[in-house]
Protein backbone atom coordinates (compact mmCIF):
# COMPACT_ATOMS: atom_id res chain seq x y z
CA UNK A 1 0.00 0.00 0.00
CA UNK A 2 2.73 2.63 0.57
CA UNK A 3 5.44 1.70 -1.46
CA UNK A 4 6.38 5.39 -1.03
CA UNK A 5 7.37 4.73 2.59
CA UNK A 6 9.42 1.55 1.57
CA UNK A 7 11.69 3.96 -0.05
CA UNK A 8 12.06 6.96 1.86
CA UNK A 9 12.66 4.51 5.05
CA UNK A 10 15.84 2.80 2.88
CA UNK A 11 16.76 6.23 2.13
CA UNK A 12 16.56 8.05 5.48
CA UNK A 13 17.30 5.63 7.20
CA UNK A 14 20.62 4.78 5.59
CA UNK A 15 21.15 8.57 4.85
CA UNK A 16 21.30 9.05 8.70
CA UNK A 17 23.24 5.75 9.32
CA UNK A 18 25.77 6.89 6.48
CA UNK A 19 26.34 10.24 8.26
CA UNK A 20 26.92 8.48 11.92
CA UNK A 21 29.10 5.42 10.01
CA UNK A 22 31.25 8.55 8.29
CA UNK A 23 31.57 10.06 11.64
CA UNK A 24 32.93 6.73 13.22
CA UNK A 25 34.98 5.30 10.56
CA UNK A 26 36.09 7.70 8.60
CA UNK A 27 37.37 7.29 4.73
CA UNK A 28 37.59 3.60 5.41
CA UNK A 29 34.08 2.82 4.82
CA UNK A 30 33.64 -0.15 2.31
CA UNK A 31 29.75 -1.57 1.82
CA UNK A 32 29.42 -4.95 1.61
CA UNK A 33 28.73 -6.22 -2.38
CA UNK A 34 26.30 -8.77 -2.19
CA UNK A 35 22.46 -8.27 -3.01
CA UNK A 36 20.45 -8.07 -0.21
CA UNK A 37 16.38 -9.30 0.22
CA UNK A 38 14.45 -7.33 2.29
CA UNK A 39 10.72 -7.53 2.85
CA UNK A 40 8.24 -4.50 3.81
CA UNK A 41 4.65 -4.62 5.32
CA UNK A 42 2.11 -1.57 5.34
CA UNK A 43 -0.25 -2.61 8.42
CA UNK A 44 -2.92 -0.47 10.39
CA UNK A 45 -0.30 -1.05 13.38
CA UNK A 46 3.02 -1.14 14.26
CA UNK A 47 3.47 -4.55 13.57
CA UNK A 48 4.98 -5.36 17.18
CA UNK A 49 3.89 -8.61 18.88
CA UNK A 50 1.47 -6.60 20.94
CA UNK A 51 -0.14 -4.18 17.97
CA UNK A 52 -1.17 -6.12 15.00
CA UNK A 53 -3.13 -5.78 12.06
CA UNK A 54 -3.58 -7.04 8.39
CA UNK A 55 -0.59 -6.09 6.10
CA UNK A 56 -2.23 -4.15 3.50
CA UNK A 57 0.90 -3.89 1.78
CA UNK A 58 3.34 -6.23 0.92
CA UNK A 59 6.64 -5.59 -0.88
CA UNK A 60 9.75 -7.91 -1.48
CA UNK A 61 12.79 -5.34 -2.01
CA UNK A 62 16.57 -6.70 -3.89
CA UNK A 63 18.94 -4.40 -3.65
CA UNK A 64 21.73 -5.08 -6.58
CA UNK A 65 25.14 -2.65 -5.38
CA UNK A 66 26.90 -3.94 -8.45
CA UNK A 67 24.37 -2.62 -10.94
CA UNK A 68 23.05 0.01 -9.06
CA UNK A 69 19.65 -1.45 -9.27
CA UNK A 70 16.38 -1.55 -6.65
CA UNK A 71 14.38 -4.38 -7.57
CA UNK A 72 10.59 -4.18 -5.71
CA UNK A 73 8.09 -6.63 -6.48
CA UNK A 74 4.46 -6.08 -5.42
CA UNK A 75 2.37 -8.65 -4.19
CA UNK A 76 -1.49 -8.13 -3.98
CA UNK A 77 -2.46 -8.84 -0.43
CA UNK A 78 -5.49 -11.18 -1.36
CA UNK A 79 -3.26 -13.74 -2.74
CA UNK A 80 -4.37 -16.77 -1.44
CA UNK A 81 -1.56 -18.18 0.76
CA UNK A 82 -1.06 -21.02 3.20
CA UNK A 83 -0.76 -19.25 6.68
CA UNK A 84 1.71 -21.28 9.14
CA UNK A 85 -0.53 -22.73 11.79
CA UNK A 86 -3.75 -20.85 10.46
CA UNK A 87 -4.28 -22.37 6.74
CA UNK A 88 -5.38 -21.23 3.54
CA UNK A 89 -6.55 -17.58 3.21
CA UNK A 90 -5.41 -14.22 2.20
CA UNK A 91 -1.45 -13.76 2.55
CA UNK A 92 -2.26 -10.28 3.77
CA UNK A 93 -3.45 -11.96 7.11
CA UNK A 94 -0.17 -13.48 8.28
CA UNK A 95 0.39 -9.79 9.81
CA UNK A 96 -2.31 -9.98 11.74
CA UNK A 97 -1.22 -13.75 13.09
CA UNK A 98 2.25 -12.76 14.59
CA UNK A 99 3.44 -8.94 13.31
CA UNK A 100 6.07 -8.97 10.56
CA UNK A 101 8.07 -12.76 12.28
CA UNK A 102 4.86 -14.53 10.76
CA UNK A 103 3.98 -12.24 7.59
CA UNK A 104 7.89 -13.03 6.72
CA UNK A 105 7.46 -16.67 7.41
CA UNK A 106 4.19 -16.57 5.46
CA UNK A 107 5.77 -14.68 2.27
CA UNK A 108 9.07 -17.16 2.42
CA UNK A 109 6.72 -20.13 2.53
CA UNK A 110 4.47 -19.35 -0.25
CA UNK A 111 6.87 -18.02 -2.48
CA UNK A 112 9.68 -19.94 -2.07
CA UNK A 113 12.43 -17.56 -0.56
CA UNK A 114 15.01 -17.29 2.07
CA UNK A 115 14.67 -13.59 2.99
CA UNK A 116 15.64 -12.96 6.65
CA UNK A 117 15.56 -9.00 6.74
CA UNK A 118 11.97 -7.55 6.83
CA UNK A 119 10.36 -3.42 8.10
CA UNK A 120 6.86 -3.54 9.32
CA UNK A 121 5.00 -0.24 9.88
CA UNK A 122 1.93 1.54 10.19
CA UNK A 123 -1.04 3.56 8.64
CA UNK A 124 0.06 6.21 10.30
CA UNK A 125 3.58 6.49 8.83
CA UNK A 126 2.33 7.80 5.49
CA UNK A 127 -0.02 10.39 7.39
CA UNK A 128 3.14 11.58 9.60
CA UNK A 129 5.29 11.71 6.50
CA UNK A 130 3.03 13.72 4.57
CA UNK A 131 2.19 16.51 7.06
CA UNK A 132 6.00 16.85 7.54
CA UNK A 133 6.21 17.53 4.29
CA UNK A 134 3.29 20.20 4.23
CA UNK A 135 1.67 17.62 2.01
CA UNK A 136 2.12 17.39 -1.97
CA UNK A 137 0.27 18.14 -5.19
CA UNK A 138 -1.28 15.50 -7.23
CA UNK A 139 -2.97 15.64 -10.69
CA UNK A 140 -6.79 14.09 -9.94
CA UNK A 141 -8.92 12.67 -12.61
CA UNK A 142 -12.51 13.83 -12.08
CA UNK A 143 -13.36 10.37 -10.46
CA UNK A 144 -10.56 10.47 -8.12
CA UNK A 145 -11.30 14.23 -7.21
CA UNK A 146 -15.23 13.16 -6.63
CA UNK A 147 -14.09 10.76 -3.81
CA UNK A 148 -11.54 12.81 -2.20
CA UNK A 149 -13.03 16.75 -2.36
CA UNK A 150 -16.49 15.80 -3.66
CA UNK A 151 -16.05 17.56 -6.53
CA UNK A 152 -15.85 15.90 -9.81
CA UNK A 153 -13.50 17.94 -11.65
CA UNK A 154 -9.98 17.14 -13.01
CA UNK A 155 -7.20 19.51 -12.10
CA UNK A 156 -4.31 19.85 -9.57
CA UNK A 157 -5.01 19.40 -5.80
CA UNK A 158 -2.94 19.65 -2.62
CA UNK A 159 -3.50 16.14 -0.34
CA UNK A 160 -2.41 16.74 3.33
CA UNK A 161 -1.46 12.93 4.94
CA UNK A 162 -5.44 11.84 5.65
CA UNK A 163 -6.08 12.53 1.89
CA UNK A 164 -3.16 10.78 0.67
CA UNK A 165 -3.92 7.58 2.65
CA UNK A 166 -7.52 7.67 1.05
CA UNK A 167 -5.77 8.07 -1.96
CA UNK A 168 -3.46 5.10 -2.02
CA UNK A 169 -5.99 3.04 -0.77
CA UNK A 170 -8.72 3.41 -3.49
CA UNK A 171 -9.99 0.65 -4.50
CA UNK A 172 -13.84 0.56 -5.65
CA UNK A 173 -13.11 2.81 -8.52
CA UNK A 174 -11.05 0.13 -10.40
CA UNK A 175 -8.65 -2.83 -9.62
CA UNK A 176 -5.23 -3.63 -7.13
CA UNK A 177 -3.37 -2.46 -10.79
CA UNK A 178 -4.54 0.92 -10.84
CA UNK A 179 -4.32 1.44 -7.30
CA UNK A 180 -0.51 0.50 -7.16
CA UNK A 181 -0.38 3.15 -9.96
CA UNK A 182 -2.01 5.86 -7.54
CA UNK A 183 1.22 4.74 -5.03
CA UNK A 184 3.46 5.06 -7.87
CA UNK A 185 2.40 8.90 -8.29
CA UNK A 186 2.58 9.39 -4.80
CA UNK A 187 5.74 8.11 -4.52
CA UNK A 188 6.66 10.40 -6.97
CA UNK A 189 5.28 13.85 -5.91
CA UNK A 190 6.40 12.57 -2.46
CA UNK A 191 10.47 12.43 -3.99
CA UNK A 192 9.80 15.84 -5.83
CA UNK A 193 8.70 17.94 -3.04
CA UNK A 194 11.56 16.34 -0.56
CA UNK A 195 14.48 16.98 -3.02
CA UNK A 196 17.01 19.17 -1.88
CA UNK A 197 16.27 18.95 1.41
CA UNK A 198 19.46 18.81 3.83
CA UNK A 199 20.54 15.59 6.00
CA UNK A 200 19.52 17.13 9.28
CA UNK A 201 16.07 17.53 8.12
CA UNK A 202 15.56 14.16 6.37
CA UNK A 203 17.22 12.61 9.87
CA UNK A 204 14.54 14.48 11.96
CA UNK A 205 11.98 13.04 9.75
CA UNK A 206 13.08 9.73 9.98
CA UNK A 207 13.52 9.84 13.61
CA UNK A 208 9.71 10.75 13.59
CA UNK A 209 8.75 7.41 11.18
CA UNK A 210 10.34 5.13 13.27
CA UNK A 211 7.90 5.48 16.26
CA UNK A 212 5.64 3.42 14.01
CA UNK A 213 7.62 0.99 12.29
CA UNK A 214 9.77 -2.55 13.48
CA UNK A 215 13.24 -2.69 11.77
CA UNK A 216 14.81 -5.84 11.68
CA UNK A 217 17.82 -4.92 9.40
CA UNK A 218 21.56 -5.47 9.46
CA UNK A 219 23.82 -3.14 9.63
CA UNK A 220 25.61 -4.51 6.91
CA UNK A 221 22.43 -3.38 4.68
CA UNK A 222 22.36 -0.44 6.18
CA UNK A 223 25.82 -0.02 4.84
CA UNK A 224 25.46 -1.01 1.32
CA UNK A 225 21.88 0.72 0.83
CA UNK A 226 23.91 3.79 2.30
CA UNK A 227 26.82 3.95 -0.09
CA UNK A 228 24.00 3.17 -3.05
CA UNK A 229 21.51 6.01 -1.95
CA UNK A 230 25.22 8.40 -2.35
CA UNK A 231 25.39 7.61 -6.21
CA UNK A 232 22.04 9.41 -6.61
CA UNK A 233 20.97 7.39 -9.79
CA UNK A 234 20.14 4.40 -8.37
CA UNK A 235 17.96 2.32 -11.06
CA UNK A 236 14.62 1.26 -9.54
CA UNK A 237 12.53 -1.23 -11.50
CA UNK A 238 8.79 -2.73 -10.14
CA UNK A 239 7.00 -5.56 -10.78
CA UNK A 240 3.32 -7.16 -9.16
CA UNK A 241 2.34 -10.86 -7.87
CA UNK A 242 0.53 -12.24 -9.82
CA UNK A 243 2.02 -11.08 -12.83
CA UNK A 244 -1.34 -10.18 -14.23
CA UNK A 245 -4.87 -10.23 -13.49
CA UNK A 246 -5.51 -12.94 -16.00
CA UNK A 247 -2.94 -15.23 -13.71
CA UNK A 248 -6.03 -15.25 -10.87
CA UNK A 249 -8.31 -18.26 -11.38
CA UNK A 250 -11.28 -17.22 -9.38
CA UNK A 251 -12.15 -15.17 -5.93
CA UNK A 252 -13.08 -17.72 -2.98
CA UNK A 253 -14.43 -17.45 0.54
CA UNK A 254 -12.85 -19.49 3.06
CA UNK A 255 -13.95 -19.47 6.88
CA UNK A 256 -16.10 -15.93 6.29
CA UNK A 257 -13.45 -13.89 4.36
CA UNK A 258 -14.28 -13.47 0.63
CA UNK A 259 -12.29 -12.26 -2.73
CA UNK A 260 -9.16 -14.55 -1.68
CA UNK A 261 -7.12 -14.85 -5.29
CA UNK A 262 -6.53 -18.59 -6.29
CA UNK A 263 -4.05 -18.78 -9.09
CA UNK A 264 -4.33 -20.76 -11.90
CA UNK A 265 -0.92 -22.19 -11.68
CA UNK A 266 1.19 -21.11 -8.47
CA UNK A 267 4.27 -22.90 -9.12
CA UNK A 268 4.32 -20.63 -12.61
CA UNK A 269 4.23 -17.29 -11.07
CA UNK A 270 6.50 -18.04 -8.35
CA UNK A 271 9.18 -19.32 -10.87
CA UNK A 272 8.12 -15.90 -12.92
CA UNK A 273 9.20 -14.52 -9.41
CA UNK A 274 12.33 -15.81 -8.92
CA UNK A 275 12.93 -15.33 -12.50
CA UNK A 276 12.67 -11.28 -12.61
CA UNK A 277 14.05 -10.79 -8.93
CA UNK A 278 17.00 -12.92 -9.68
CA UNK A 279 18.00 -12.30 -13.24
CA UNK A 280 17.93 -16.37 -14.06
CA UNK A 281 16.64 -18.49 -16.67
CA UNK A 282 16.31 -21.47 -14.44
CA UNK A 283 13.81 -22.08 -11.90
CA UNK A 284 13.83 -24.87 -9.29
CA UNK A 285 11.55 -25.13 -6.31
CA UNK A 286 12.35 -26.69 -3.38
CA UNK A 287 10.58 -29.67 -2.23
CA UNK A 288 8.88 -28.01 0.84
CA UNK A 289 7.07 -25.25 -1.65
CA UNK A 290 6.08 -28.38 -4.04
CA UNK A 291 4.53 -30.11 -0.98
CA UNK A 292 2.43 -26.30 -0.09
CA UNK A 293 1.19 -26.30 -3.86
CA UNK A 294 0.12 -29.39 -4.02
CA UNK A 295 -1.89 -28.96 -0.79
CA UNK A 296 -3.54 -25.74 -1.68
CA UNK A 297 -4.87 -27.72 -5.41
CA UNK A 298 -5.63 -30.44 -3.14
CA UNK A 299 -8.34 -28.88 -1.23
CA UNK A 300 -8.86 -26.03 -3.74
CA UNK A 301 -8.75 -27.45 -7.04
CA UNK A 302 -8.90 -25.02 -10.41
CA UNK A 303 -9.74 -26.97 -13.61
CA UNK A 304 -6.68 -28.52 -15.30
CA UNK A 305 -3.75 -27.76 -12.04
CA UNK A 306 -4.14 -30.80 -11.14
CA UNK A 307 -3.83 -32.82 -14.50
CA UNK A 308 -0.80 -30.67 -15.28
CA UNK A 309 1.30 -31.38 -12.63
CA UNK A 310 0.31 -35.05 -12.26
Amino acid sequence: MKQMILILILSLLTGCFSAQSAQKSGPSFHPSRKPVEIAFFGADTSGTDTDMNRSDMIRIVRIIPEENTVKILALQRDTMALIPGYGFTKINKAHDMGGGTSALAALNANLDLRITEYVSFSFESLITLADLIDGVELELSAQEALILYGIGLEGTYHLDGKQLLAFCRMRKTDDDWHRMERQNRVIRAILRKMKGSSLSELCAIFRRLSSTADFHLSPESLRMTAEMMKKGNTKIQTETFPFSPSAIARNLTIDGIDQIYELHDLRAEVCQAHRWLYETDGCVLSPAFEELAGSMYEQYPVDGEESAHQ
